[in-house]
């Protein structure tokens, strides 16, 4: 797939699928994320392709690594849009279109990333209201096949605004592994699962009731303002309650949520759909706490829920970037050393390293650095979960990472080239 997610893969040769009798309005947004086998495409306008009346095309260009968009109107007349650069077809990219038709203009800009590109002279025919296409992906048409994968397309029969951009482009980057560039306002690799979010751009272009594909929503933030944004994804883990979900040894929902918040949206009303789930006894409530995981020894805060009928809810102000969950009233553990899980990478190493520390309180471990005469030639507090030590200066050959912390220690081995 992409990022370890699925995708569908087209050979370039006789692959395809059609999607049927799809609505993609007077007024359309598309959005899909493709990936081509080599820097330049194999063939044109395969991303998706509905040459048709009130249709619309996602057009990469055949041995070239450029890339156009196009709609049509209701008499199958073009507004194709100038293509541009996209650098390197083989990595996973946004690619879109955003159309508007009024009764005194056009909009219509080209998608990529982050990229808007405005094209000023649409000037197509009408467009009919509920008239359906079909959508070929991975042929455009006769013998264009495309060799790559499609890990997602989805069409909105309305132009999207620029809040609702900035949503759909960090819920696909984050999804798919993608650099949102300028336009980041989520950023956890480890929770890229369901994002959703809510955000303001102005007082007329704004999303402020988000719940997406999963049981999370948010809304009715009280201090949203111009250029604030509240985004959220989980890990993909089990959507039960257990009682080991390190480090809360009391019971919680073992999947876990990152949170990212930009400016400050003041309180947001909460909400969580847990019907079907086996609740555990005792005040259910969501648990938060700052940083990009429940830490070991520090107790994370505790919100009651009450329940509507149909949702768990609370008002609470998220800041900054966290996690959170949802169980009883948590109480977390403080694990041996010995039972932490260390990563350290690269290995071997040069300039330097990373050392990263999980299932583990971090606080008072010391990282030290041993040659293979046994000398000592580097020690730092952690301090953190990921620390980075340089190593400049070092001789090549083999080393010993050792952390310790009060009488426990744990070591690994550490080649330096």
């Amino acid at each position: 797939g992409m990022n370890g997610m699925p995708a569908v893969e087209f050979n370039g040769e006789n692959e395809y699928l059609i999607g049927n009798d799809v609505v993609p309005g007077v007024s359309t947004s598309v959005f899909s994320v493709a990936q081509g086998a080599e820097l330049e495409w194999n063939d044109h306008g395969w991303i998706a392709s509905a040459r048709a009346a009130n249709g619309f095309l996602l057009h990469p260009w055949k041995n070239s690594s450029l890339f156009s968009a196009a709609i049509m109107d209701q008499d199958e007349n073009y507004a194709n849009a100038p293509s541009f650069w996209i650098v390197d077809a083989s990595q996973p990219q946004i690619y879109g279109v955003i159309y508007e038709r009024w009764s005194v203009g056009q909009y219509f800009s080209t998608l990529n990333n982050d990229q808007r590109l405005p094209f000023n002279n649409s000037n197509i025919g009408e467009r009919a209201e509920g008239a359906s296409v079909d959508v070929r992906y991975g042929w455009d048409y006769e013998e264009r096949f495309g060799a790559g994968k499609i890990g997602e397309h989805f069409v909105y029969n309305r132009r999207v605004f620029e809040s609702h951009r900035t949503l759909i482009t960090n819920y696909l980057a984050g999804k798919f592994g993608i650099d949102p560039g300028p336009l980041q306002r989520y950023g956890w690799e480890e929770y890229p699962h369901e994002i959703a979010g809510i955000g303001q751009e102005t007082e007329y272009d704004f999303h402020a009731d988000a719940q997406g594909s999963g049981p999370v929503r948010v809304s009715n933030p009280a201090e949203m303002e111009d250029g604030d944004y509240l985004m959220w994804g989980h890990d993909n883990l089990p959507m039960s309650f257990v009682a080991d979900a390190f480090p809360i040894y009391t019971e919680r929902l073992e999947r876990t949520w990152g949170y990212k918040e930009t400016g400050e949206n003041g309180d947001v009303l909460f909400r969580i759909d847990l019907e079907g789930l086996d609740l555990p006894d005792g005040e259910l409530g969501l648990i938060t706490q700052e940083g990009w995981a429940f830490i070991p020894g520090i107790t994370p805060n505790f919100i009651p829920l009450t329940f509507d009928g149909e949702y768990w809810s609370a008002t609470y102000d998220f800041l900054g970037s966290g996690v959170f969950t949802i169980g009883v009233q948590p109480a977390v553990s403080v694990p041996d050393l010995s039972k932490a899980d260390l990563a350290v990478y690269p290995n071997p190493a040069e300039s330097n390293v990373t050392i990263r520390l999980k299932d583990a309180d971090f606080n008072g471990v010391n990282v030290q650095l041993i040659n293979s005469l046994g000398q000592l030639v580097a020690s730092r507090p952690m301090n953190m979960p990921q620390l980075q030590l340089d190593l400049t200066g070092l001789a090549q050959g083999l080393y010993s990472l050792v952390l310790t912390k009060d009488d426990q220690r744990i070591s690994t081995p550490l080649m330096v080239k």
